[in-house]
């Protein structure tokens, strides 16, 4: 019987799950996002090593997981978040758009208005 093979991660996915696991889980991600993920630790390094391509649902849960954050830091209260490096969230690549494609508009006029958001 063959050996099922899969192609390699290109090194721009490499990069983004790196940034996210990062982002996400700190120090030790590799181990948190596979036990999130409900994978063997050994995938998620085959992912970063760039032996096996990122499969499209799990770049889709970890986008989710990157907006679920995002949005716990926009909800933060103008104080807490005056302590957090928000811009530092600017600086990950948004990897697909999500769907349906999320708008900021009424937390951008809400926050205008100085209303709690």
């Amino acid at each position: 019987m063959p050996r099922l093979t899969t192609s390699p991660a290109t090194k721009a996915d490499r990069e983004w799950l790196a940034k996210v696991g990062e982002y996400l889980y700190g120090y030790g991600w590799q181990t948190r996002m596979a036990e999130d993920l409900h994978v063997d630790e050994t995938t998620v390094r085959r992912w970063v090593g760039g032996r096996s391509a990122l499969p499209g649902p799990v770049r889709a849960a970890l986008t989710c997981f990157v907006s679920h954050k995002r949005n716990h830091f926009v909800k933060l209260s103008a104080a807490q978040a005056s302590a957090v490096a928000i811009s530092s969230l600017d600086a990950l690549p948004d990897p697909a758009p999500s769907y349906p494609p999320q708008s900021t508009a009424a937390v951008d006029v809400l926050s205008s208005e100085g209303t709690p958001v």
